[in-house]
């Protein structure tokens, strides 16, 4: 099948723009090092700085010396029609067809790269405009900036309180260990107890879960305030 391209932008270059937009999604504020750029497509830096140059030409990024990269509003633009056609995508997949939530989001990233505005639209009508994919991660609306999370962090909770997952961590290693344990977005979880290095352990499913304070803090959470009356939301 042919490639839908986005303003004439080649797969290659669609995914630099998405994998700038999803690592300041994460909270990395622009402009981002070429080395944090260059470590997430793994790629040479010498590759991300051809390719700087050529989107820079483009007007769809602005490069700054010893700082780093940042998408200019058209670059974000496209961008987040990638990201959205992505994530509808792996909602259909999950939903309809009934593969796991890692199975969508690898064909998905094939997917997104020739899908038109139009197909997409079809497709989030199809699926009653979702608002997250099966990650929980946002997402965009038309070529707007993502809705902002729902959530809190799970290291906000306090110990007894329970919750729902609302949101993993992206890492395909750390993702694949979270769904084994039982921890996907949607889970009822309960924290049993903290540790000395903020650790936490979590009851799931019947099963005890430990998570390392790195792991947890990536994760965030919805709770019920109202049923669980420890749960101190801090800043």
């Amino acid at each position: 099948m042919e490639h839908y391209k986005i303003d004439g932008l080649s797969e290659s270059e669609q995914m630099y723009l998405l994998t700038m937009a999803k690592i300041n999604e994460a909270g990395q504020e622009f402009p981002i090092p070429v080395s944090h750029l260059a470590e997430a497509l793994d790629v040479i830096p010498v590759s991300v700085h051809q390719m700087i140059r050529k989107l820079s030409q483009k007007q769809l990024l602005e490069y700054e010396p010893y700082k780093g990269v940042s998408l200019t509003p058209q670059g974000l633009s496209i961008a987040y029609q990638v990201l959205r056609s992505r994530r509808l995508w792996s909602v259909f997949l999950t939903e309809k067809l009934n593969l796991s939530p890692e199975e969508a989001d690898e064909l998905a990233c094939h997917f997104e790269h020739f899908t038109s505005p139009e197909l997409c639209e079809r497709l989030s009508r199809y699926l009653e405009n979702p608002q997250t994919d099966p990650f929980g991660n946002p997402i965009p609306q038309g070529k707007t900036t993502p809705k902002s999370h729902q959530g809190v962090k799970l290291t906000n909770l306090n110990i007894g309180a329970g919750a729902r997952i609302f949101q993993i961590p992206e890492e395909d290693s750390v993702r694949a260990f979270l769904s084994n344990e039982g921890i996907t977005p949607g889970s009822e979880i309960k924290l049993q107890a903290i540790g000395e290095n903020k650790e936490l352990l979590l009851k799931t499913k019947g099963h005890y879960v430990y998570l390392s304070s790195e792991i947890a803090s990536q994760i965030t959470i919805q709770v019920n305030t109202k049923n669980n009356q420890r749960y101190n939301k801090k800043p």
